[in-house]
């Protein structure tokens, strides 16, 4: 027979007539051992808890207030989106700091590499010379 699955259990049953007692008028060998010969039943079991009718109305309300959040979050962002400086100063602040120094740091390195381009530019143009020469 095929091994049960995680979900199932397995219940053994004796073997008729072998009710863990041996019979009177029978000798048994310690030498000879015979198959053990088992039934094996597949039992499925399923447990549900029901959650109380006040743990479903705390349930309930907890789902209302995420809700609640959830759409005045949004309404504040769609506020926030008409003014495009509005909108910046508020998705910094609603940043964490390891998100602002990265958006920092970003910030930074491309104010860098303009002004290096600048410098480039115009030190190869500042003394009216035609550009690089090879």
């Amino acid at each position: 027979p095929e091994p049960p699955s995680k979900e199932e259990d397995i219940k053994e049953l004796p073997p008729p007539g072998r009710g863990g007692e041996s019979d009177p008028g029978e000798e048994s060998d310690p030498e000879v051992l015979e198959p053990a010969t088992r039934k094996v039943e597949k039992v499925r079991t399923t447990c549900v808890m029901m959650p109380s009718v006040d743990e479903e109305k705390a349930m309930l309300r907890q789902m209302f207030a995420q809700s609640e959040e959830i759409e005045k979050e949004e309404r504040r962002l769609r506020a926030a989106k008409k003014n495009g400086w509005a909108y910046i100063f508020d998705r910094l602040r609603s940043m964490s700091i390891a998100q602002l120094e990265l958006t920092m740091d970003t910030l930074m390195g491309v104010i860098i590499c303009i002004n290096a381009v600048f410098i480039g530019v115009t030190m190869d143009y500042g003394n009216d010379s035609a550009g690089w020469m090879l």
